[in-house]
């Protein structure tokens, strides 16, 4: 039995299957479209920016255009922008300011009020600078140099009349320094400097007895001042 089996399956016919390869074509390289897609959109943005820069220079260009509005304001007309500047001003917005005078000036070259406005704006930022170091130097009880900036405020400009508020305060410290330093200076025999001193005491206030008091102290001395 087992050999009829064998027998039975060694007849059996074989079927062969012949695979052929199947010849692959190489895969287009994807650079080109890329490439083409990367020059279009290079050309695209080209175009666009340049219709954007024709929009924008249209917008600021208006050169003697007059009461042609502008995208920095509203106003129309010379007495408008003249206003809104001003009120810039009052509300220490000086940057602002000089913002929309240049570009008054673009539409209207020359014109004086508008001229006179800058020089304004321009001072008052100068004004505030030194307003800061102003309060920068009071911080660090720089009471000589703090003076000496608040002369320099603008006596029409409104960061003078902030200072003003500080002064009675600073005015007696700075005093209170400098007779301390002429004191000892006329102890020292260095006379000349203790009626410098003496000086700068009475220009802030003119009866001073302390003043006084170093006037007196070095009166019998020379130029030269006695040596301890």
């Amino acid at each position: 039995m087992p050999e009829q089996l064998l027998n039975r399956r060694s007849e059996a016919p074989r079927v062969t299957l012949k695979v052929k390869r199947l010849s692959q074509e190489p895969a287009p390289s994807p650079w080109p479209k890329r490439l083409a897609l990367l020059l279009a959109v290079a050309v695209g943005g080209a175009l666009l920016g340049q219709l954007g820069s024709a929009v924008v220079s249209r917008m600021l260009g208006g050169g003697n255009s007059g009461g042609a509005a502008s995208p920095l304001t509203r106003a129309t007309t010379l007495p408008e922008r003249l206003s809104e500047i001003d009120t810039l001003l009052v509300n220490h917005e000086a940057g602002a300011a000089l913002v929309l005078i240049d570009d008054g000036l673009a539409r209207f070259p020359n014109e004086p009020q508008l001229t006179g406005l800058r020089r304004r704006a321009d001072d008052e930022l100068k004004n505030r600078f030194r307003y800061q170091a102003f309060e920068q130097l009071l911080a660090k009880r720089n009471f000589g140099g703090a003076m000496a900036l608040y002369d320099e405020i603008s006596p029409d400009s409104s960061y003078r009349h902030r200072a003003s508020q500080e002064l009675p305060a600073l005015r007696a410290r700075y005093i209170a320094e400098q007779l301390e330093a002429g004191q000892a200076a006329a102890k020292f025999g260095q006379c000349p400097e203790a009626r410098l001193i003496a000086a700068r005491i009475q220009a802030l206030e003119p009866s001073h007895s302390g003043a006084r008091e170093l006037i007196e102290t070095c009166a019998g001395e020379g130029p030269a001042g006695r040596h301890p």
